[in-house]
């Protein structure tokens, strides 16, 4: 009997608490949707788990050719050639916070962290070339139903020269991860739970892991690229050079190369999944699992191990 009740009790707190969730999704809705969310955790952020209001710390940076960062959080690693631009601002999120917030005009050599005010502000530094940025657990106190507008994760926003960086080493826990433009020698990128997004950047030295996230790069790369994701679909397309490994548990994956077919050596196997090669307009498809395709070529090599999902190949 003692079981069941305590099974009852059980039901029961969690019936109270998906209600009183219910009850203020429905109230701020009411009151004017995410605004009002956003008025009713200002009062009852004890409901909500409410991160506060928004707000951004402006921090000095300057001086760095190495990036290291570790936690939960966002982060984005932008040139000028971006950041100046009011439609990757819009795209990326950054043109709300501008238009809210003074004092946050994207500047090299700056650091914008953008949070809640009742989440905790990660730690900034930059020493002896490198600029360090770490940040541990920031739920806010409460049920933890977030239902504003303000994220519970902060975003942080690092603006830099055109020069190319000595090194990126990333261990994200939770966020997403985008570099925008960015020049690198060495890139070091493991995330838990996040996408990762690498946009007209160029590297020379390429390792990511990705337990749960879709990866998506355009750019150039050379040099050795490894990539290996449990979940999540990869898309990678520019001009890819050098020796390219990527291992596949589950999700698609498209390469799509500004070179020909024979400057790679290729090696693909796929578990259960369909492969199509395309060339010069034509295009055919292998579908009897499993799939092996190979083919010589140089001096670049490709290498492809997927256990489940489709692999385009375009060249």
């Amino acid at each position: 009997m003692k079981n069941v009740s305590r099974t009852a009790k059980f039901f029961i707190i969690c019936a109270v608490i998906f209600c009183i969730g219910l009850v203020t999704a429905i109230a701020g809705f009411a009151a004017g949707g995410i605004k009002g969310l956003d008025k009713v955790a200002e009062k009852r952020d004890w409901l909500i788990g409410s991160p506060g209001v928004l707000t951004a710390d402006h921090i000095e940076a300057e001086g760095f050719d190495k990036v290291e960062i570790a936690g939960d959080i966002d982060v984005y690693l932008v040139t000028e050639k971006y950041f100046s631009d009011e439609k990757w601002q819009k795209r990326c999120g950054l043109g709300d916070v501008l238009g809210k917030l003074e004092g946050t005009e994207p500047e090299a050599g700056k650091v914008l962290v953008v949070r809640g005010e009742k989440v905790k502000a990660p730690e900034v530094e930059v020493k002896n070339g490198v600029l360090h940025i770490k940040t541990g657990k920031t739920v806010t106190r409460g049920l933890n139903l977030n239902l504003t507008s303000v994220p519970a994760t902060p975003s942080v926003y690092i603006f830099c020269t055109e020069d190319e960086l000595r090194s990126i080493e990333v261990n994200g826990l939770s966020g997403d991860i985008s570099l925008y433009g960015v020049s690198y020698d060495k890139a070091s990128i493991d995330s838990a739970s996040g996408d990762v997004l690498m946009e007209g950047t160029k590297g020379k030295g390429t390792g990511l892991s990705l337990l749960s996230g879709d990866l998506e790069i355009s750019g150039k790369l050379d040099g050795s690229t490894t990539i290996d994701s449990a979940s999540g679909d990869i898309d990678l397309s520019g001009k890819l050079t050098g020796d390219i490994k990527i291992s596949s548990a589950s999700g698609d994956v498209e390469f799509d190369t500004d070179l020909a077919s024979k400057e790679y050596a290729i090696n693909v196997s796929a578990l259960a999944g369909d492969l199509k090669v395309s060339e010069g307009g034509e295009s055919s498809t292998l579908d009897e699992y499993p799939v092996t395709y190979k083919r010589g070529g140089e001096p670049n090599s490709l290498t492809i191990e997927a256990l489940s999902g489709d692999i385009d190949l375009s060249f």
